[in-house]
């Protein structure tokens, strides 16, 4: 993709026009939901000022003030007119026109979150998928998203599945002989080392152990986690792997079903319009978080 796409703006002017409807999405229900009566007067008076500057615009409002701007009706309709015109023009960025450019602008975090974001029971990309080379790699990174999440929600104690959890269990005992191989295969007092034969032979004798129960209960975190690490490490190598045998990685993948869904059915459009506007926010805020520590 050449330097004038990656520097041009669509993608900058889709978030912007694409995040009014939500904002008035939010505000609107904070109004009606919110049980606190200030919040409701704070969402109802951004409404009004989102209103009001429409209305000033086309000249709808040239001798009234905004606190004196009240008329219910009148607020709603200039809101449904702002949030639709502003839905309409990111909707224009994800046209043909302009689609190559905004891909092309589209943060790799963000493509990485639309990936990791996918509904399990209703994947929009994944159904999406026709050819093998991309659906290769695509199931390979996705499955080190799941593993890096399941580790997450493991070391925040998080509930697991019951499937979740035999897994996490399986990967302590490869945590655990990992651990005790390393151990053997460190040198001695006197500088003496253990043959590679007899290091695996103590990896094989520790994974049985730790299945059979010989291991404490308080250390069994520890070890699946390193386990998890493990697993991880191994799934970063497929994935690398069927990038090279491939030759495309996760973010041509994902950018080419981009293209692929902006131009089909308006539902799915409009699903993937939500699911790119979700993945930069979630890659925004992450951002905000590693500047604050």
């Amino acid at each position: 993709m050449t330097d004038d796409k990656k520097n041009g703006t669509e993608f900058k002017e889709f978030m912007e026009h694409y995040g009014v409807p939500v904002n008035i999405a939010k505000l609107s229900k904070q109004r009606k939901e919110d049980p606190r009566d200030d919040k409701k007067d704070d969402a109802f008076k951004a409404l009004r000022k989102i209103a009001y500057e429409y209305a000033k615009e086309n000249g709808e409002a040239e001798n009234v003030e905004e606190n004196d701007y009240n008329d219910q009706e009148t607020i709603e309709q200039n809101i449904g007119f702002v949030s639709g015109n502003n839905r309409s023009i990111a909707a224009h960025k994800f046209g043909k026109k302009s689609i190559d450019s905004l891909i092309a602008q589209i943060p790799n975090e963000t493509l990485e979150n639309l990936v990791a974001n996918e509904d399990p029971e209703n994947p929009l990309l994944l159904r999406k998928l026709k050819d093998k080379k991309d659906i290769e790699v695509y199931r390979n990174f996705q499955a080190i998203n799941g593993l890096q999440n399941l580790m997450e929600r493991y070391d925040k104690d998080q509930p697991l599945g019951e499937k979740e959890t035999e897994g996490v269990l399986g990967t302590a005992a490869r945590g655990y002989a990992s651990k005790m191989a390393e151990e053997a295969a460190k040198p001695d007092k006197d500088g003496r080392k253990m043959s590679n034969d007899l290091i695996e032979l103590r990896r094989s004798i520790a994974y049985r152990a730790f299945l059979a129960g010989f291991v404490k209960k308080n250390k069994i975190k520890e070890y699946a986690l390193e386990g998890l690490k493990l697993s991880i490490k191994d799934a970063k190598a497929k994935y690398e792997k069927s990038t090279k045998d491939n030759d495309r990685d996760i973010y041509k993948v994902v950018g080419k079903l981009v293209k692929d869904l902006s131009s089909g059915e308006s539902d799915e459009a409009n699903a993937l319009m939500a699911g790119v506007y979700s993945a930069q926010k979630q890659y925004e805020k992450a951002n905000e978080n590693k500047d604050k520590k």
